[in-house]
């Protein structure tokens, strides 16, 4: 692989800090995709925008969705090799560029999801990498990856219809079809605390979409975790403000999507029934359930 590399950020608001931060590691060669995605009203004009070849784009005025955005600043590329993946309101750290694509210009990884040092309100930080979600699949983080441009073509790229998880849905349906993901330790992007309302939104949307995430996948809503479970989670990665709150609103949003698609134990027979596509040995989430819509 010649390894030339395009990398897209879609941006509601502000995303001067996280351009000053990645442009002066792209070179001439490479080519930057800056999606303005509804609201956006701030047109950044980074530094050194004149090493590497800078193209902004509207998306429309109305907010078209992070997958979407994505999709449309690929299109906009140009005979890039490699597509990379961040967010307008986190920043890379120094080298993350040359971390999150050197197992793709080596051939060995298909897709390569980095790691997220999350900052708390207090200023104590964590670096959190993306793990098999719900005991499924190797997941990534939206905000820190990268893409083969052959991978990404029979990706055909992010499911636009998911308003939230499409990332993990990209490296789930990657490797449904045999392609190889990595996670590399060393691309980090630094992430700030949301506050606490805001963290709410999010994590009870993140609940929601979670569970549609398992449905178009086929896995029962088994492998959703308990309240409990996402207590331990939050508080262990501390990959939230507050570990408590966070794990409750993603419980509750679970628990709205588990209301209109229910689970129910098989019968003798399992006639009729759709089984849970868990591809693990007798896995503990998911033993006698079926998949069932109402």
């Amino acid at each position: 692989m010649k390894g030339r590399i395009g990398v897209v950020i879609p941006v509601v608001n502000c995303a001067c800090r996280q351009l000053n931060a990645l442009i002066p590691q792209l070179g001439y060669r490479e080519q930057l995709v800056i999606v303005r995605n509804g609201k956006a009203t701030h047109r950044c004009t980074p530094r050194d925008s004149q090493v590497c070849q800078v193209e902004q784009i509207d998306a429309g005025r109305k907010p078209i969705g992070a997958a979407a955005a994505r999709n449309l600043g690929v299109s906009r590329l140009n005979d890039c090799d490699i597509v990379a993946f961040v967010d307008s309101d986190d920043q890379v750290a120094p080298g993350w560029l040359d971390e999150i694509v050197k197992e793709l210009v080596a051939g060995r990884a298909d897709l390569v999801g980095g790691a997220l040092s999350f900052r708390r309100h207090d200023g104590s930080a964590s670096v959190v990498l993306p793990g098999r979600d719900y005991w499924h699949a190797q997941a990534v983080f939206g905000g820190s990856l990268a893409v083969s441009i052959r991978a990404w073509q029979v990706l055909e790229g992010f499911d636009e219809t998911l308003r939230c998880c499409e990332d993990t849905d990209l490296a789930w349906r990657a490797h449904a079809l045999g392609l190889k993901v990595l996670v590399e330790p060393g691309a980090i992007v630094e992430v700030e605390a949301r506050g606490h309302l805001d963290e709410i939104r999010q994590r009870i949307r993140w609940g929601w979409w979670s569970g549609e995430l398992l449905r178009r996948h086929q896995l029962c809503n088994g492998h959703l975790p308990a309240r409990r479970e996402l207590i331990g989670h939050k508080k262990a990665l501390g990959f939230c403000a507050s570990w408590r709150l966070s794990a409750t609103a993603q419980w509750l949003g679970e628990r709205l999507f588990s209301l209109n698609h229910a689970v129910v134990r098989t019968d003798k027979s399992g006639a009729g029934r759709k089984v849970c596509q868990c591809q693990a040995e007798s896995c503990p989430r998911c033993k006698h359930q079926t998949l069932t819509g109402r």
